[in-house]
Parts: C-alpha cells; sequence; structure tokens
C-alpha cells in the first residue's frame, strides 16, 4: 500500500466507532502461508468502509497461538484499538476454532478484547465440510486425472474447458489449497461431463489404475454425490458474494440453507433425488445397491456441522432484523432482553429508547424507513445507535475474501 492509502487507514481506524475483523489464511506459490487481514468500519454518521488492512506471512507454524500472537502484535505495533472489533470471521480452519488453543478461543481469554462475535466464511466452509465428509480421496483422484489430461491432452478440444477450469481455480498450488478449486465447484461440473471421454483418454493411454477407478461403482456414486452438494455449496456462495448486503441477507441464506439440508436429509432417505440429479443417474445406471444410509448419516453430519459453525446468527437474528426494520412491530420485552445479553446494554434504558422511538414522528417524517439510523439524534437514543453500528459492522458477505482467492 501506498503511505497515503496507509495513513488513511490508519485515521479511519481511529475515528470508526466499531469494526469487524475477517481472516483468511491461504498459501502462495512459495509454499509459505499468509494471513489476509480485512476490516469493515462504521462511523458515526454509519458511514461503511471496508478495506484490506495487512497480509501477514506466517512462516513456519501456523498454530492458533501463532495467528493469535501475530494479529495482536500488528494491531498492537499499528496502535488499532483492540476494544473496537465487534465480530471476528475467519475461515473455520481448526487453527482458528480449536476449543482450547485456537486464535478465537484465545482472542477470547485476552481481555484485552471485547466480547465478540463470530461466523466463518462460507467460501472455506465448502472446503471443511468436504474435509468433513471424509470424500478427500474422491477430490484427490480428480485432480490427479485432469493433472495427467494437462501434461498430456492440451490440443484435445473438448478437454480444453476443462483444464482452463483447473488452471483459473487451481493453478500450480500444492493440493492442500484445494479450497481454490473447489469454491468454484466448476471443475468437478466439468469432470462430469466429460467423463465417457476421459475414461476413453485413460484407457488409450493403458492408465489402469485410474480406469479401475472410474469403472468402480462405489467411487462413482461417492463422486456423484460430491457433485450434486458441492453445486449446492457453490450456489450459496454465490449468493453471499455480492457486494452492499446486509447481515439479515447472510442469516436468511443460512437459515434457508439449513432448512434445506433438513429436506435433502429426508429426500435421500427416501430415494427421492430429484434434488441430486448426478446421483440418480449414476444410482439408475448402477450394478450396486444406492447407499441411503450412508448418504443420510453424511448430510445429517454436514447440518450439524453447518449449524455449529453459524451457531452465532440465531443469537442475533431479532437484533439485526430490528436494526434493518427499525420502525416494524417487534416485542419490546424480547428484544431488549436480547440487547441486554449479546450487546451488554442496560435494558430498562433499552426498553424505553425502543418504546420511544417507534413513536418519535420528528424521525419518521423525515427519515426513510431503511435508512433511518444517521438522523435518529444520538443524545436521545444512545444504546440503539451504539447497537445498531455495532450489527452494521458485521462483515455481510464473503465478498472481498473471494476477491483475495481470485488474485
Amino acid at each position: 500500500m501506498s503511505a497515503d492509502i496507509v495513513s488513511q487507514l490508519k485515521k479511519d481506524l481511529d475515528d470508526c466507532k466499531f469494526f469487524s475483523l475477517q481472516l483468511d489464511e491461504s498459501v502462495d506459490l512459495t509454499d509459505t502461508s499468509q494471513l489476509a487481514m480485512f476490516v469493515r468500519m462504521v462511523f458515526s454518521d454509519f458511514e461503511v468502509k471496508e478495506e484490506l488492512v495487512k497480509i501477514i506471512p506466517l512462516k513456519g507454524h501456523t498454530r492458533g497461538e501463532d495467528i493469535y500472537s501475530k494479529v495482536k502484535e500488528y494491531l498492537i505495533s499499528e496502535n488499532i484499538q483492540i476494544q473496537k472489533p465487534v465480530s471476528i470471521t475467519t475461515d473455520g480452519a481448526p487453527a482458528f476454532t480449536g476449543r482450547t488453543n485456537g486464535f478465537l478461543a484465545l482472542c477470547r481469554k485476552d481481555s484485552s478484547f471485547p466480547k465478540f462475535f463470530s461466523y466463518h466464511c462460507i467460501i472455506h466452509q465448502q472446503a471443511l465440510c468436504a474435509k468433513f465428509l471424509n470424500m478427500n480421496d474422491v477430490m484427490k483422484t480428480v485432480i490427479k486425472i485432469v493433472n495427467k489430461i494437462r501434461a498430456h491432452a492440451l490440443q484435445r478440444r473438448h478437454f480444453r474447458g476443462l483444464i482452463e477450469e483447473l488452471e483459473l481455480q487451481h493453478g500450480e498450488l500444492p493440493f492442500h489449497t484445494e479450497v481454490r478449486w473447489l469454491s468454484k465447484g466448476k471443475v468437478l461440473y466439468r469432470f462430469n461431463q466429460l467423463l465417457p471421454a476421459i475414461l476413453t483418454f485413460l484407457k488409450e493411454r493403458n492408465e489402469e489404475t485410474f480406469v479401475g477407478i472410474l469403472e468402480d461403482s462405489n467411487w462413482l456414486q461417492d463422486f456423484a454425490f460430491l457433485v450434486d452438494i458441492t453445486e449446492k455449496f457453490n450456489d450459496l456462495n454465490l449468493k453471499l458474494q455480492g457486494k452492499d448486503k446486509h447481515i439479515l441477507e447472510m442469516i436468511s441464506e443460512v437459515r434457508a440453507f439449513s432448512e434445506k439440508l433438513t429436506l435433502w436429509e429426508k429426500n435421500v432417505m427416501r430415494g427421492e433425488l430429484k434434488h441430486f440429479p448426478t446421483l440418480n443417474k449414476q444410482i439408475e445406471t448402477a450394478e450396486i445397491p444406492y447407499e441411503r444410509e450412508r448418504f443420510f448419516k453424511i448430510i445429517t453430519s454436514l447440518k450439524e456441522e453447518f449449524e455449529k459453525r453459524f451457531s452465532d446468527f440465531k443469537r442475533i437474528e431479532l437484533v439485526c432484523q430490528f436494526v434493518l426494520f427499525p420502525l416494524s412491530n417487534i416485542n419490546v420485552e424480547e428484544v431488549s432482553a436480547l440487547i441486554e445479553k449479546e450487546f451488554h446494554k442496560d435494558p430498562s434504558s433499552v426498553e424505553l429508547e425502543l418504546i420511544s422511538l417507534r413513536n418519535d414522528l420528528a424521525v419518521k417524517s423525515v427519515a426513510d424507513p431503511i435508512n433511518l439510523w444517521p438522523v435518529v439524534p444520538n443524545e436521545k437514543y444512545p444504546h440503539l445507535i451504539s447497537v445498531a453500528q455495532q450489527v452494521k459492522a458485521f462483515f455481510p458477505s464473503t465478498y472481498y475474501v473471494s476477491q483475495h482467492f481470485q488474485v
């Protein structure tokens, strides 16, 4: 960054009321871990700025304590106020989420940090779920075969799209960064489309091991399931990557996806696979039984993992809804109790402010109901404005991390 940009960023971090951090670890071409730190700041007038703060190299270990010490060291060295973060978003890897020594756990133990919310970047969520489903062997096989095609079939027109997708999403990175191509889902999709041609290519080259795998009905059933479930996560990713979103939109999408997982759970157990077209087609032609109980357990485990990683959303959903629609008809006592619990505000004061705001004709007369907060007088509603600013500081999408991935 230029000196002017750095200076402006420092000024913004000093001037803002609250901010949220979004942290992402990836591996560069030299196999060095890089920690990208993004910030979303909200100011007293409710203006919002999002910036890449720093890319911190993590040489050697990348344990939770290593990330924690690097992040805190940077914040202190730049005189960034550690009491301002309201949420920290991570990629959900164990180094971040470990119960005892993960980055988030260590921050929560540190009295320098305030109480904060946490949730996880959807892009990495997909990769984590794939690992959680124990389907790494399927993905590794796909990558090995596509790399072989790339090495020997560059002039074959019908493989060109597959090769381009691999190079676009995966490039020359080592396999443990499969997040990059998995997050797009296009490699699996193209591989499935070209499966007959790929099998012919492998037979021509006498690749008996790979031919055996691609003719194995058990492997094909797992592959078909992974194609379908990856596409569903990819659709979710795309919905959450747009700019100018509100945290409530993210909560709504996560809630809807969780409910869809419940539906798919029932579908696979009943053998109703209209939402799993690739798997359905494979089962219709397979010579082995459909493993309904196995796929049912996989989706059940996936749903539990997904809900656990976004559990903080449930705690703040009603408050976020109020912040987005402050003049709506709400249960004053319920919202006040949640604000007391999650944002540590005096409940009696909050109750009175909620009632006053709902009946404030002066505010109603000058404000757009959706963009009301900038005209709400701070001296009259200090608690509600503070809560609204904190909610506004939450990262509402994975847009900036997704841009970082594409660099």
